[in-house]
């Protein structure tokens, strides 16, 4: 989602390197390209398929939202569509946690250097799970089974392989070519989920059907419908067709899920009364599987390791002697004197994925020549200590110590919250439009998709802004985008049906009537402002925090698989399962304030932005 976008650049940005935030990547000198070419070159395809893996899962999250809403409905579950939506978010968080423990040493969550073939199996699985899933997705039509296309979605939530898509950047790329094929994936990042969004508009497109041109079971339907409600021409005026109610009674707490439409023989099953779908929703899961089919098989013949060359190999070997304790096994001076000569010929920037102090790389690494005294010797000794005792640490020892680092400065775990509020809320306005403009404009999902799609693109101009923006800091961007986004979600509330709430309640008159009703003609564009101030102001908060996280994150958290980039995956995946667990939780309660679904969601983010306005002003000194 949002929560995404600026993620693949976080662990650049922790360097202190300035340009790491902006999608533009500084040039670099002649000398230092050299390597960068070569490396591109041999890892051309690696980084292809890396890439690809990211922006395709999702792709595959977001295609699914305009379809969800008609999806639901022709599985008589329609309050469960937010289901549909988030509920791959459970395991994505599940299998970033397997891929965390992956890329850690033994019985600790401390990194360790990977061979790039390593990275080959994992993404195959990352691969096969959303084929399978999204297969189970389109099947679920023939089978009528709600539970199997929940099933298809959740095995599509361990395509998120973010975590190993980032380290394995780490470990093909130097320095100085990182920022380019970090702008690469965030710009990539910004358009895939508008793309997802448009992609799957087309599947909800409604065309009008004339009355008659279809008349499969016409008889036993008008032997089954006597009312007057509808006569159709070509029949004897004492035969009619009932058409269904345009808002179906509300669920009981007996029962969750609303009941199913009746039959429609004019159209498709779930599609109102003289339309028919131009494309079946179906076809949405079998177009996904296809293309996770060609990834599979790019992963399977074209994930080839070439063979270190000899800069290349100098880079890893420096990576691995931070990263492995074997490497500081060495005391001997032949080793010593290795790694100080070939640091004379390759002298790239600081590592994206360091997990030490650097003590040798470029830049810091001493001279043996000049240090007589054995300090060099020194430092390595303290260093191999170091390490040593660290590889001793448990899974549990290891994680106290992430929660101490993660604590030790209030700075970071309150931009951990404000990301969280910002996914969240994101979530909610994505997920819930198709259900709000159906139920409200009669709009299908093809116009929600199109409208949200346009919304998302928004995502590019204003990183761009963001990252050239002096004027204002990372804390007053964020205090200005709380304010500004509860001002839009006033602005969203349906205040027509607030009425009738009010005065049903004056009256002591209870009715249990899902609200159709938006501030008459003024409603659409209420909403479409609403939704744009508070879309526009989530965009600016989350690009805000996420470079906020990145200046606030301790520096020894590097040492650990669990960082601050894996924090940013999962906490936007548990953001956007909050969102769609709300959206769900209001469209089967049957509190009388949750009638209307634009306004207790309204009111709950208008809560949440106020406690995060909060946090802000009290902790506003430490965000800097």
């Amino acid at each position: 989602g949002i929560g995404d976008v600026m993620a693949a650049t976080l662990a650049v940005a922790a360097k202190g390197d300035a340009s790491a935030m902006s999608i533009v990547p500084q040039a670099t000198g002649e000398e230092g390209n050299k390597p960068s070419l070569m490396l591109n070159s041999e890892y051309r395809n690696i980084l292809r398929l890396n890439g690809s893996s990211m922006l395709l899962y999702m792709v595959n999250y977001y295609v699914t939202v305009p379809s969800s809403y008609m999806h639901a409905i022709i599985l008589d579950s329609r309050s469960s569509q937010s289901w549909l939506i988030g509920i791959a978010n459970v395991t994505a968080i599940l299998s970033s946690l397997i891929h965390a423990f992956l890329l850690s040493k033994r019985n600790s969550f401390a990194k360790k250097h990977n061979n790039v073939s390593f990275f080959r199996n994992p993404l195959i699985i990352s691969a096969i799970f959303p084929l399978i899933g999204n297969i189970l997705y389109s099947y679920s039509f023939e089978c009528s089974s709600f539970g199997m296309a929940l099933t298809g979605r959740l095995l599509v939530g361990f395509g998120c392989a973010e975590v190993l898509n980032r380290r394995l950047l780490a470990e093909t790329l130097p320095s100085n070519s990182i920022n380019h094929h970090v702008a690469r994936l965030v710009k990539g990042s910004m358009i895939s989920t508008a793309f997802g969004l448009l992609m799957g508009s087309p599947f909800d497109i409604r065309v009008k059907e004339k009355l008659g041109y279809v008349l499969p079971a016409l008889g036993e339907a008008l032997l089954m419908n006597n009312s007057t409600t509808s006569t159709l021409p070509f029949q004897p005026t004492t035969t009619t067709l009932q058409l269904p109610p345009t808002v179906p009674p509300r669920p009981t707490p007996a029962q969750p899920f609303l009941p199913p439409l009746p039959l429609n023989p004019l159209s498709p099953v779930g599609m109102p009364y003289g339309e028919r779908s131009l494309i079946s929703i179906s076809c949405v899961g079998y177009i996904m599987a296809f293309f996770w089919f060609v990834q599979l098989v790019g992963l399977l013949f074209f994930f080839d390791a070439p063979k270190a060359k000899p800069e290349v190999q100098v880079r890893h070997n420096l990576v691995s002697s931070n990263n492995n304790e074997e490497d500081f096994d060495s005391d001997s001076a032949h080793s010593q004197s290795n790694v100080s000569s070939h640091s004379l010929q390759y002298t790239p920037g600081p590592s994206y994925d360091s997990t030490e102090a650097n003590l040798f790389m470029p830049g810091n690494l001493p001279d043996v020549s000049s240090h007589g005294d054995g300090t060099f010797e020194k430092l390595q000794t303290m260093s191999r200590k170091t390490i040593k005792h660290q590889s001793k640490h448990t899974y549990l020892e290891s994680f106290h110590s992430i929660r101490r680092l993660v604590f030790s400065n209030v700075a970071f775990p309150t931009t951990i919250a404000l990301l969280f509020l910002a996914t969240s809320t994101g979530e909610v306005l994505l997920s819930s439009c198709t259900t709000i403009t159906s139920r409200y404009f009669a709009w299908s999902g093809a116009w929600s998709g199109l409208f949200t799609g346009a919304m998302s693109l928004m995502v590019l101009p204003i990183n761009v802004s963001l990252s050239s923006e002096k004027n204002f800091t990372e804390r007053k961007i964020i205090k200005i985008a709380l304010t500004a986004a509860k001002y839009g979600l006033l602005m969203m509330i349906n205040y027509e049906a607030l009425f009738f709430v009010f005065r049903d309640i004056i009256k002591r008159e209870r009715k249990w009537v899902i609200s159709t009703i938006y501030d008459g003609i003024l409603g659409i564009l209420q909403y479409i402002l609403g939704f744009g101030i508070v879309y526009t102001s989530v965009i600016f908060l989350e690009s805000s925090t996420l470079t906020l996280m990145s200046k606030m994150s301790p520096v020894p958290l590097k040492k650990y698989s669990i960082d601050n980039t894996f924090l940013v995956v999962v906490v936007s995946a548990l953001g956007r399962l909050t969102g769609d667990v709300l959206i769900c939780a209001v469209d089967v309660s049957s509190w009388l304030f949750c009638s209307d679904i634009i306004n207790s969601l309204c009111f709950c983010l208008v809560i949440a932005f106020m406690a995060g306005g909060y946090v802000v002003k009290k902790h506003y000194f430490f965000l800097m």
